[in-house]
Formats: C-alpha cells, structure tokens, sequence
C-alpha cells in the first residue's frame, strides 16, 4: 500500500534564513525587552544559545496599526530565529489593552530549533505570512495557537508539550506538518481548516486529541500515531485521502456525522475502546471495522 510520506528537514530554511539575518551577539542571556527594542529598530533576530528572562511581548512593536475601532495589531517584519535557547518568560503574540484587542502579524519566518520553554506561549489570532518552524524543543506549559492562520508552511518536529497544545480554528493555507510530537495534555485542532495536505506522524498524545469539525480539503496522514485517551473526529470532512495506519488508540475512536471522499485506510491500527460511525458518509465504500488488528 503506497502512504504518502513528507521529510521534514528543519534546518534548510533555517540555515538559508540565518545568511541574511542581522548577526547580534548571543551568548549570555537577553531580556524580552532587549529582542523587543531590536525588532523595533528593523533588525532581524538570530539568537543562539541564550537564555531569555522575562516576557517577550511583541504586542509591544512600534509599528502598530489599528483595524477597527476594538481591534489592532503589531507588525512584525523582521525574520525571527531562535536556536538552542532557553525562554524563562512567556511568549506573546495576543493581548487586550485598554479595551483594544491586539494581535500580530509576522512577515517573515518565525523558527525555534532545540529551545525550551519554561512559561506559556501564546499566538493566538496570530497571521504567519511565511513559514513558521518548531523543532526538537520542550514546551513545558500550555501553548496556544487558538484561530492562527498560516499563509505558508507550518510545521512542528520533534517537539515535547508537557501541557496542553491548542490550535483550534486554525486556517492553514499551506503544507502542515506535526512529525514525533509528544504531547502531555489534551491537543485540541477542533474547527482547523488544512487547504494542502496535514501529516501527524508518529505523534504520541497523552490527553484528549480533539479533532472534530477540522475540514481537511487535501490528505490527512495519522500513521503510527499513538493516542492514549479518545481520538475524536466528530464532523469532520475528509475530501482526500484520510489514513490512520499502524497506530494504537486506547480509548474510543469516534468518527461521528464523519464526511469522506475516499475509503478510509487504517489497517494495522489498534483501538481499545469503542468506534463510533453513526452517521458516518463516504463517496465510496462504509470503513470496514474487520481491517483494524483488534478492538475490545
């Protein structure tokens, strides 16, 4: 059987990014200040190996533009790289501030390689108009990407959520990959829109995985993954191929009020739990329950 499989090598755009970026010293340790006042100054970000206290607020940005009478957002037009960084304050990109709601919009890619994070990170309502990159780091609170929207690539490689990871109502324009991500809490995609194809490769999620009302209009690619609670796709549309081959769920897998183009592939997947398909439509053929290894 042919999968579709994508490799995901997160250091090409970084490497190509960093030949352009502004050179600043790294070692020691920055403020979320001091990154802030450069980006104000227009220089790009290229940190490695620092440690960062306090908060990075980009909220904060000069370059502020209102676009309604209770909205605003920061402008973000430097590229941002972070490498083998320590981050002791919280990342954020969303705030509310004299009854003004502020977001932020990054023009340029947005990448952090091996870094850890000791505090929440928040990018909600955030716009990535380039790529955007998070790879072989620890989140060790909650991290939320709540109504993001992606212009291009986003990907997540390798990465430890010790919380939550929230990324519901999320539009996502271009490829989306989540390859060995471990997530400790509940991962929550509810409502996302994937216009190319979303790869959840050998993804290992402890919590809750809510993936209902998503809207997949390419391949949606859940093989070898391993769910230790409920894997719910409730309303969900699937208008390409939808696979969860060779994967382990050991709550239930509920596929409720479920629309699929095509036959849904997982063979060699293991569920533990019960299967809902009530209310389950296909353009061809009813998933058979006899291709799973076993069911209890």
């Amino acid at each position: 059987m042919k999968t579709t499989l994508y490799i995901l090598i997160p250091f090409l755009l970084f490497i190509l990014c960093c030949s352009s970026a502004s050179k600043k010293p790294s070692s020691g340790s920055w403020t979320g200040e001091e990154i802030i006042e450069a980006l104000n100054q227009g220089k790009n970000i290229h940190i490695k190996g620092a440690e960062i206290k306090g908060d990075i607020d980009f909220t904060k940005l000069k370059d502020r533009k209102s676009s309604g009478i209770q909205a605003g957002y920061s402008n973000i037009s430097s590229t941002i790289l972070f490498d083998s960084c320590i981050f002791h304050g919280k990342i954020i990109a969303q705030s509310v501030k004299n009854q003004m709601y502020e977001v932020c919009r990054f023009e340029k890619p947005v990448q952090f390689h091996k870094c850890r994070f000791k505090s929440e990170i928040n990018f909600s309502n955030a716009i990535f108009f380039d790529d955007f990159l998070l790879s072989e780091s620890i989140v060790e609170q909650h991290m939320q990407m709540k109504a993001s929207k992606f212009e291009q690539t986003c990907s997540f490689f390798k990465t430890h959520f010790l919380g939550n990871f929230e990324m519901q109502e999320c539009r996502l324009r271009g490829l989306f990959q989540a390859m060995n991500l471990e997530v400790g809490g509940t991962l929550n995609m509810q409502q996302s829109d994937f216009f190319e194809d979303a790869q959840w490769g050998n993804a290992e999620v402890f919590g809750y995985w809510d993936a209902s009302l998503c809207f997949f209009r390419k391949g949606a690619f859940f093989n070898y993954t391993n769910c230790h609670k409920t894997l719910d796709f409730t309303d969900a549309s699937f208008y390409h191929r939808f696979e969860i081959l060779s994967s382990t769920i050991e709550g239930s897998l509920n596929l409720t009020n479920v629309w699929m183009q095509k036959s849904l592939l997982w063979n060699d997947t293991t569920v533990n739990g019960p299967i809902s398909l009530e209310g389950v439509k296909t353009g061809l053929k009813q998933p058979d329950i006899t291709e799973l290894k076993k069911t209890k």
